[in-house]
Parts: structure tokens; C-alpha cells; sequence
């Protein structure tokens, strides 16, 4: 992502790096960012200012159509859809109060019933 056009473009135009619109389109997304860098220069880059603006609209929706699969080949976005249990909502899953056990007995219960 951070090689596109596109990045570039909304990153000229918020006056703002690539690899900062990456990281607040991502916070803004709701999504965390798992950002790497031996640069300690660059590292402090990354992170100088990026909760205090905002993507508009527009830019949010160029971003993510970046996003979509045909456009992810390279596979760097990983989207964590693994990670949830099949018949689970995954605004439960990163619920604090999410009860793991109940969870995983209820998923269990309905894949022996579909058998």
C-alpha cells in the first residue's frame, strides 16, 4: 500500500507521509496497525501526530478500495477473519466481556447439531 498512487496522492494532499495516512486510515478503520521499522527516525515519524487529524470521507473510501482482495495480491493487509470462530460475531470475539468458554461451547454445540 504504501507504493500506491493513491497513497501518495492523499498523503501530498494532508501534507502527511504515506506510511502516516496508512496508519490513520487504519486507526480510523478500527483496525490496529502493526507498523515495522529498524529506523528509529522512522518509527518516531510514523507515529508524530497520527491520532490528531482525521481522513475525510473520500480519502477513507480510496483507501479501502485498496483493500479489497483483487487489489491486496500481495497479501500485506491481513483482515484477522481467521481468528474468529465460525458462528461467532467478531464484535464479540474483541468484546472485553466476551465469555471465551461460552462462546466456544455454544460454537460447538451448533456444529454437533449440524452433523
Amino acid at each position: 500500500m504504501l507504493g500506491s498512487e493513491v497513497v501518495a496522492s492523499i498523503a501530498a494532499a494532508v501534507g502527511r507521509t504515506p506510511a502516516q495516512v496508512v496508519l490513520r486510515w487504519a486507526v480510523q478503520r478500527g483496525t490496529v496497525p502493526l507498523p515495522r521499522s529498524t529506523t528509529p527516525a522512522r518509527v518516531q515519524e510514523n507515529f508524530t501526530g497520527v491520532l490528531e487529524w482525521a481522513l475525510g470521507a473520500g480519502d477513507m473510501a480510496r483507501l479501502d478500495a485498496l483493500d479489497a482482495p483483487a487489489a491486496n495480491s500481495a497479501g500485506r493487509i491481513m483482515r484477522g477473519d481467521h481468528l474468529i470462530p465460525e458462528g461467532a460475531d467478531w464484535h464479540e470475539v474483541w468484546d472485553e466481556d466476551f465469555d471465551a468458554a461460552a462462546a466456544t461451547a455454544a460454537v460447538l454445540a451448533a456444529r454437533a447439531a449440524a452433523r
